[in-house]
């Protein structure tokens, strides 16, 4: 319908700029050409008129169907469920609590383990574990986890590739959702620090997010992202493209209905962004931290 008026808007003016022409080239009477031209101007305002209400309701329906998507009620109610629960003020009176760090994973054995796994053995907080899932990895991940021969890295490989359609951009958008999804259900950690499989923390990454949690009585904790070439991402309250899950501590319990939205292609979202921005809207407290916690690698980042 968009399209249609669009369309029409476009033949009406451009009958409109012929009659003119004509008028000015003295190939018809004035007279003659008027009625036309009143008839095609009117005409082009019920274009321009229907063309503003088609917009006005696509609008709507996007906010709406936005609203349905994210399904912040929903959120609302869980989040408040899980306030007056017993265990909940007890989780921050626990200063030495297992922090879980889920990470998905498809083929990068050699980033995962050299990079990624190695910047978690060289934390200063020293309780922690790590869930890689594989998203359908084909290569040696899990005889590279083993090699390793730490009781707190566990490996589970999904036994089919989760992404699916054509669109190499939408596939993308959610690249690791599903499988990031299985990791933190496999937690046992009261709390979790995300981590792509190509990126690391920082040494001090889960004393700092953790302290800060904990200080401020905050539901999720976040610091800034830095690049080897000296690029920074960071922005309180947080942004989008200012701010990434491997940047992030927050409660394991959040965890329990705060999934990663596999389906967040549809409005145009990247998993991690869509899951922080429902977190905030839906009320969940943050405290942040400009202090760098993570170092992130753009460049070695491609669409799948």
């Amino acid at each position: 319908m968009r399209a249609f008026a669009g369309r029409m808007r476009g033949v009406i003016g451009a009958r409109l700029r012929l009659c003119h022409a004509r008028l000015e080239a003295g190939y018809a009477q004035p007279l003659e050409l008027r009625p036309a031209l009143d008839r095609l101007e009117s005409g082009l305002d019920e274009v321009k008129a229907t063309l503003g209400a088609l917009q006005a309701s696509q609008a709507r329906h996007e906010r709406l169907s936005r609203v349905h998507h994210d399904e912040l009620g929903r959120l609302r109610g869980h989040l408040t469920a899980l306030r007056t629960s017993d265990a909940y003020a007890a989780t921050f009176q626990n200063r030495a609590a297992l922090v879980s760090i889920p990470i998905a994973t498809y083929n990068a054995a050699e980033l995962l383990v050299e990079r990624a796994i190695a910047s978690v053995l060289a934390q200063s907080y020293p309780t922690w574990e790590i869930v890689v899932v594989g998203d359908g990895c084909s290569d040696d991940t899990e005889a590279r986890i083993r090699a390793l021969g730490d009781a707190r890295i566990r490996f589970v490989n999904l036994p089919f590739r989760t992404l699916s359609g054509d669109n190499p951009d939408e596939r993308w958008l959610v690249s690791g959702a599903a499988p990031q999804n299985l990791a933190v259900e496999l937690s046992r950690g009261e709390w979790l620090a995300p981590l792509d499989d190509d990126d690391e923390f920082l040494p001090d990454h889960i004393e700092v997010l953790l302290g800060l949690a904990l200080a401020n009585g905050a539901e999720l904790a976040y610091g800034k992202l830095v690049s080897a070439d000296g690029r920074e991402w960071f922005a309180a309250p947080p942004a989008f493209e200012q701010i990434g899950m491997q940047s992030v501590l927050y409660l394991r319990a959040l965890g329990t209905f705060f999934e990663w939205d596999t389906r967040s292609w549809a409005i145009e979202e990247p998993a991690d962004w869509n899951l922080i921005r429902r977190m905030r809207e839906a009320g969940v407290r943050m405290a942040a931290t400009d202090v760098p916690v993570t170092r992130y690698y753009p460049s070695e980042r491609t669409r799948v």
